[in-house]
């Protein structure tokens, strides 16, 4: 952990919160498609 730092540059996934933990198939359902690869930068120019 100590390795790892530096600040976030994109979402790599967004779940909506209806998910549970310990059910990986209820994962998929709750995926926001949407948000995946979304810069956290904002907009140039």
């Amino acid at each position: 952990m100590e390795n790892i730092g530096g600040r976030a540059e994109f979402i790599t996934f967004s779940l909506d919160g209806s998910s549970q933990l310990l059910n990986p198939l209820s994962w998929f359902d709750a995926f926001r498609s949407g948000r995946a690869g979304t810069s956290l930068r904002g907009q140039k120019g």
